[in-house]
């Protein structure tokens, strides 16, 4: 299926409904199924877009308190046209679904959905009334309807005679979140009570706080979560109630996860509405297992069943009582918390109400087929079978348990109720009927406006167009532009600062004086002088009783007459051109050529006022800069005096390169320092680490040491060669020895010689680096010392010198931007130029005296059509059959009798040949009805009456009286209407004495009078009135009266009175064998009808039927008139 919801405010601003709706769709999107929901377009929403597979289509309407909602839903109304086979059109709410028969007129199914009483909310008297109609209109545009409560469909049902669908609110069930975010309020879990809706009047909050302030040192806080709507004050009585207690929290609109969070960790729940629907907040609070406290309203109480605790609305002090109990009883509190936790998940998930939206949107699609079942149905306190057409394939008490937990135990045998038509034909009947008072209208409207029209005074309406840059033209580099707005101003506000130029005080003061038109203005009047021969008196009467009422200074001055500038303003027209930078200007006056004079000076003024605004600017730039220029001077002479004196003080030359040669000194210094450094470290690792290797080094490669090893080598070798030929001892082998020996010992001294050289070598390298960086390290910290010094002498000079630098920089762009200033000022360059000059016009405004004609017309012709469909709508009157069978429920219509103005005038005339033939053959048919409907026999004592007076009653009962007696029956006819009677003047008797002279006692003559005419016809007139009918009524003469006539005659008619506002007829509808409510045509309304019937099944009576009188011969059968035109044989 393809369904429409219509409509909720955005995605995004999450009420009751719009939850519902969001919550529904989606879950139908996941059943598959198309859902399209209507929004309200807003700059973030500006295009159609899905949202969790729902098809959101934005619409453009008024930011309205009333107006808003309403607009989007006409709207939403004609857009869904667009959406091909869309299935199902679902209103949301009552005021919306005054719009539903939109829908019908392209055949679809529309159905609406009633969250509350929408008219019992704190609206104003005018939209109580609208929301009143639209729950009594919507019945019958929408073809079913669904109510979130059975509270709200008892109502229905007991009001409306309509079975409207229960289908509650679902909530989703959610897992509780810790005190987290909500804890920047100082809240502990468990710690507060809790509130959460709108805040309006209806919700009692103000109970709520009432009842907290009366506890005695509560330990919980209150916290009051939600926001007033737009414009209602009861938000600020709230807080002003609350005053500067700190325990009390108003936390505004919260969504989402917060709002969990804030449900999650609340103490209680509270609720003290006076009206609800079926309330969301106290579903998901009990979802969240909080316990609920809630007012008694049947909607609370259908919520909780039982299982919460509720107390009477508005009474604080049991709602204190109740809190005080639950603060001291934790456990309680818990053990109730769970059991609605159960009771919610049992019966509100949204599971389960999505499976009956389904079913229930199947019931609606289903054609209306041929079977009939017979069901019972309440009405007033009678238990009545009606036949209603059903679908046994839609029928809900097919569904699984689900029904059977959602359902209501009167609402598990649904069914599907009759489909409800839009009752054109009756409109068409009310309108028809009513044709010469609309005509009338019409007439009288099209007269009206053309008499309006000769006296108003002929008006001409001048144009011109401007265009308005928001920058002017750059002729110089340096061009001054005073009108352009900055970058950071959006150019609406530029323009709209235009626009209101134009329409400024000043600007038309001056155009009326350069025209020189006050006097002609102050002169003007709409109307001609004939107007006010007519209304000048009723404003002279106003004056009068104005000046009778206390006033005070303030209000004696309100009264003064209106102004040439007034008048000029409200004659002038700013137009903006959409998308561009053209201006409209227009003036309507009484001259065609004022009129453009007016235009052209207007524009003329502004360009030269948007001029002369430029040159004003420039020139008090001009004098604002010659100020700022002098005290520059100042101040730039006295800063270069002191800086000066400083430099004298402290010997400072300003050579601005000082400083720089102390700082490359120092870096030179610290780079030698660091070369230094590095030496130091170098040579003292190569002292400390490598002294005696570098000595043994140095030694192995001495060249005398060498020589002496090169020559120990070769004694070494002589005398190894030797000792193989002589011994050791031998003196050449000694000799050997003793040259080895030397060479050895010289190479020994030699070696030690070289490694003490380069120990000491190294010892003094490695001194000399660390003199060197020691004295590199002086001079570094000398020459810190002097950069210290110069700074710290410089400081106070480097300020001084920048100030003189700031002011001589300020002092010369002053300079510059005069000379800048001085030369835009002879610059005429302007954003404002006329794009199309006015001409006088020529035509005169408004319509022609034809088109006021059909314009009066048409107001007339609408306008009345439009109250008597309205009157209709209210209260529908009996038009036809069918309207009356509608009202009188299970009383039979028993026939409907023509019209006939003869019929009327004498009852002797029915019975002639050249009577009226339908009203025969409708009365013929009358009797008939009465025997069928009295089992077989026609009832002996018959009781006629009526809902009103003028229904034609009488006429009826001496017409049926005489029928009776032409067929040979003894029949009397009482005329018991002892108010107003007129049966005597039916049958042209005396009424000087009659029933009221028997009643009374003071009868001197029989009361029984004979119709000469028709033998077997008598009557008892009336007689003189009396001062209590009821009375003499219930006398036990008039039993006995009836008991003898019953003796004496074969039928007796009584002539009643009218039910409503009397007791003459429910007496006697008691006394007799059966009563006979007569209804004329357009004259009783249905309720009217439905009132009388109840008055006389109050009174015990046997009510045989209805039959509908004075029916227009259209509206009769045509067959009543068949015959062959053969002449009739007349009665002896």
């Amino acid at each position: 299926m393809k369904i429409a919801f219509i409509a909720i405010k955005g995605i995004d601003r999450i009420g009751g409904v719009e939850t519902y709706t969001l919550e529904l769709g989606k879950r139908l999107v996941d059943a598959g199924h198309q859902v399209i929901v209507y929004t309200i377009k807003t700059p973030q929403y500006s295009r159609p877009f899905f949202h969790e597979g729902m098809w959101i289509i934005p619409l453009p309407t008024l930011k309205h308190v009333y107006f808003e909602k309403m607009l989007l839903v006409a709207l939403a109304s004609f857009h869904q046209f667009t959406i091909k086979h869309l299935d199902i059109v679902h209103y949301q709410a009552i005021g919306p679904s005054l719009f539903s028969f939109i829908p019908r007129l392209a055949g679809r199914r529309t159905i609406f959905q009633s969250h509350g009483h929408e008219w019992a909310h704190a609206w104003n008297g005018l939209a109580r009334i609208v929301f009143l109609l639209s729950e009594k209109l919507s019945f019958w545009f929408a073809h079913d309807s669904i109510a979130v409560s059975r509270s709200l469909r008892h109502y229905y049902h007991k009001k409306y005679r309509r079975d409207v669908t229960y289908i509650p609110s679902g909530i989703t069930p959610r897992q509780s979140i810790p005190c987290q975010t909500i804890s920047r309020y100082g809240i502990e879990t468990d710690g507060y009570i809790l509130f959460v809706g709108r805040l309006s009047k209806e919700k009692r909050v103000h109970d709520l706080l009432l009842a907290y302030q009366r506890l005695k040192t509560p330990p919980l806080k209150l916290v009051i979560v939600g926001n007033a709507r737009a414009g209602d004050a009861y938000g600020d009585e709230l807080r002003a109630l609350a005053g500067n207690d700190s325990r009390i929290v108003f936390t505004g609109a919260v969504y989402g996860d917060e709002l969990i969070e804030w449900y999650s960790n609340a103490y209680v729940y509270v609720l003290p509405s006076e009206t609800e629907g079926l309330p969301i907040t106290l579903l998901e609070a009990m979802s969240l297992g909080r316990c609920c406290i809630a007012s008694n309203i049947e909607a609370n109480v259908e919520a909780l069943s039982n299982k919460g605790i509720l107390f009477p609305v508005g009474d604080v002090n049991a709602l204190s009582t109740h809190l005080q109990q639950v603060i001291t009883n934790p456990a309680q509190v818990k053990h109730i918390g769970s059991i609605l936790h159960q009771h919610v998940l049992s019966n509100y998930t949204w599971t389960l109400i999505t499976e009956q939206f389904i079913r229930f949107y199947q019931k609606v699609m289903q054609p209306v087929s041929g079977q009939t079942a017979n069901l019972l149905t309440m009405q007033g306190k009678q238990t009545m079978s009606i036949n209603y057409p059903i679908n046994r394939a839609a029928d809900v008490t097919e569904t699984t348990n689900m029904a059977s937990i959602m359902l209501p135990e009167e609402s598990r045998g649904y069914y599907a109720p009759p489909q409800q038509q839009i009752p054109f034909r009756q409109y068409w009947g009310a309108l028809r009927h009513n044709l010469g008072p609309i005509l009338l209208s019409a007439i009288g409207g099209a007269l009206l406006l053309l008499v309006l029209a000769a006296l108003t005074n002929s008006t001409y309406t001048a144009k011109s167009s401007i265009k308005v840059d928001t920058r002017s033209p750059m002729l110089l580099n340096y061009d001054v532009d005073t009108a352009r707005p900055p970058s950071y101003i959006d150019e609406t506000v530029f323009y709209n600062t235009q626009f209101k130029m134009l329409r400024s005080r000043d600007l038309a003061k001056r155009v009326i004086d350069k025209l020189a038109i006050r006097d002609s203005l102050l002169a003007e009047r709409p109307f001609k002088p004939a107007m006010y021969v007519l209304t000048d008196p009723f404003n002279d009467l106003v004056k009068f009783v104005r000046s009778l009422l206390p006033t005070d200074g303030e209000s004696s001055n309100a009264t003064e007459q209106v102004t040439a500038e007034e008048i000029f303003l409200k004659n002038l027209s700013i137009k903006p051109v959409k998308s561009s930078r053209i201006i409209d200007i227009q003036y309507t006056g009484q001259n065609a050529e004022q009129a453009r004079n007016v235009v052209q000076t207007l524009t003329q003024t502004f360009v030269e006022q948007q001029y002369e605004d430029r040159r004003e600017v420039a020139e008090n730039g001009k004098r604002f800069l010659n100020e700022q220029i002098y005290s520059a001077r100042e101040k730039l002479q006295a800063a270069e005096a002191a800086l000066i004196r400083y430099a004298s003080v402290k010997n400072i030359v300003d050579t601005n390169a000082d400083e720089p040669l102390i700082a490359q000194k120092l870096e030179a210094l610290n780079k030698a320092y660091m070369a230094a450094k590095e030496n130091r470290i170098r040579t003292q690792s190569q002292f400390n680490n490598k002294g005696e290797l570098s000595g043994i080094l140095n030694a192995e490669d001495d060249p005398v040491v060498q020589e002496h090893k090169q020559e120990l080598g070769k004694l070494q070798g002589s005398y190894l060669s030797n000792l193989e030929l002589f011994k050791p001892n031998y003196p050449a082998m000694l000799s050997l020895q003793e040259q080895i020996r030397s060479r050895e010992r010289l190479i020994a001294e030699a070696t030690a010689l070289i490694r003490k050289n380069t120990v000491n070598n190294l010892r003094a390298s490695f001194d000399a680096a660390q003199d060197e960086e020691q004295k590199l390290a002086k001079e570094i910290k000398l020459l810190e010392k002097e950069l210290l010094t110069f700074r710290s002498d410089n400081i106070g000079y480097a300020n001084l010198k920048r100030d003189v630098d700031s002011l001589r920089s300020l002092y010369e762009g002053l300079l510059q931007r005069l000379k800048e200033v001085s030369v835009v000022e002879t610059v005429q360059s302007d954003n404002v130029s006329i794009v199309d000059t006015a001409v006088a016009p020529s035509r005169k405004d408004g319509p022609s005296y034809s088109k006021y004609l059909l314009l009066g017309l048409l107001s007339g012709l609408l306008l009345s059509s439009l109250l008597i469909l309205m009157r209709e709508i209210m209260q529908p009157k009996v038009r036809i059959s069918a309207d009356l069978q509608e009202a009188g429920g299970k009383y039979q219509v028993l026939h409907a009798l023509p019209y006939n103005k003869a019929v009327s005038e004498g009852s002797t005339a029915i019975l002639r040949p050249k009577a009226a033939v339908l009203w025969l053959d409708a009365l013929r048919y009358l009797r008939t009805s009465l025997v069928l409907a009295n089992h077989g026999k026609f009832p002996q004592v018959l009781h006629i009456t009526s809902p009103l007076p003028g229904e034609g009653k009488s006429t009826v009962a001496v017409n049926l009286a005489t029928l009776l007696a032409s067929s040979g029956h003894k029949v009397l006819l009482i005329d018991a209407d002892l108010r107003k009677p007129t049966v005597h003047k039916h049958l042209n008797l005396d009424n000087s004495s009659g029933l009221t002279n028997y009643l009374s006692g003071n009868l001197n003559q029989s009361p029984l009078y004979r119709i000469k005419s028709t033998r077997m016809l008598f009557a008892i007139c009336a007689g003189p009135a009396i001062l209590d009918p009821v009375e003499a009524l219930s006398s036990s003469r008039m039993q006995s009266l009836l008991d003898k006539a019953r003796e004496l005659f074969d039928y007796v008619i009584i002539d009643a009175p009218p039910v409503l506002g009397m007791a003459d007829s429910l007496l006697l509808s008691n006394r007799a064998d059966g009563t006979l409510l007569i209804v004329a045509n357009n004259t009783s309304t249905k309720q009217e009808v439905r009132t009388s019937i109840e008055c006389l099944e109050k009174s015990h009576g046997k009510l045989l039927g209805l039959v509908q009188n004075m029916v227009p011969l259209r509206h009769i059968s045509k067959t009543s008139n068949y015959s062959d035109g053969r002449n009739m044989l007349i009665p002896a």
